[in-house]
């Protein structure tokens, strides 16, 4: 029976094209096409590997998001991390102190921590003092740090990368000592200037000047300038006379007179008010030299009411 059907269906297949009419079998002008079936399995690969290729590209895009967000975040940590930084205070030398020791793996010992305190401290005042305009102030600093045992145990470098002073200043100011002479005579200037100037600017010792021209300025305003008239040896003679219980030095008298005091030399000009005095200046400079005796004034000699 087998065989049977085998043969009748391969008799089928012989007989008949492929193309068979939609409607009836008995209308040979259509065609029936059968395409063999298409299985669901096939796609299965596919439609894996697509799913697969998604799920990948979304991980993808959110890895890169929180790889954004993250770039930010560390950026906004540094940025606050470098304006911390900025805006730490300067450490005291008690913080200096406790960080130097906790550097150097140091337990806490009072007579190591008071020590190291303590050099701190003279090193913060030897560098406020160094950023202070005046001399003075300068001038202690150097003599705090004077000593053959600085340059004995080669601390000068050391010193100077702390305090700000120069190392040259430093073996300069050890070698020849601190200049104090100066500070003084600076002292004894501030003391008298003031009493020296009026000295001079009496009319027994200067005349003013009358041209528009002859004046000079003097801080914000111009003055008048005024000659001496007499040398500033003589003035200096007869402001002692007149001053006993002053001890003022002639170089510090001198340094005294303010640049709107003209020193005598101006006199040499043309003017009708002090030639004559010029000129018996000159005559008894020449007797000074051949009688060896000191005249205190050209003004002296011409006097109608000094007779001796």
């Amino acid at each position: 029976m087998r065989q049977e059907n085998q043969d009748e269906n391969v008799n089928d297949c012989s007989m008949s094209s492929g193309f068979e009419s939609v409607g009836s079998s008995s209308d040979p002008s259509r065609l029936i096409v059968r395409l063999p079936a298409v299985s669901a399995q096939r796609n299965g690969p596919r439609k894996r590997l697509s799913k697969a290729l998604s799920k990948a590209h979304r991980q993808l895009k959110s890895l890169k998001t929180d790889n954004a967000n993250l770039k930010r975040k560390v950026k906004t940590i540094q940025r606050r991390f470098q304006r911390m930084k900025s805006k730490e205070a300067p450490l005291t030398p008690r913080r200096k102190t406790e960080k130097m020791m906790r550097d150097a793996g140091i337990q806490r010992n009072r007579s190591v921590r008071k020590h190291l305190l303590m050099s701190n401290v003279l090193i913060d005042e030897m560098k406020k003092k160094m950023k202070e305009k005046k001399a003075g102030n300068k001038r202690t600093v150097y003599g705090q740090v004077v000593g053959n045992l600085i340059k004995k145990y080669r601390c000068v470098s050391k010193i100077s990368k702390e305090t700000g002073v120069h190392r040259n200043l430093i073996s300069r100011t050890i070698k020849e000592g601190v200049n104090l002479s100066k500070q003084r005579r600076s002292r004894a200037l501030a003391k008298h200037r003031e009493t020296v100037v009026r000295f001079l600017e009496r009319k027994d010792n200067c005349r003013l000047q009358p041209g528009k021209n002859d004046s000079v300025k003097c801080g914000e305003e111009r003055i008048q300038t005024r000659v001496l008239t007499d040398y500033l040896d003589n003035l200096y003679l007869k402001y002692r006379s007149e001053h006993p219980e002053i001890a003022i030095s002639l170089s510090t008298f001198r340094r005294a007179r303010p640049k709107y005091i003209l020193p005598t030399t101006f006199l040499s000009r043309n003017t009708c008010l002090c030639t004559k005095h010029q000129n018996f200046r000159l005559q008894t400079k020449n007797d000074e030299e051949r009688r060896h005796q000191s005249v205190c004034k050209p003004g002296g000699i011409c006097s109608t009411e000094d007779l001796n």
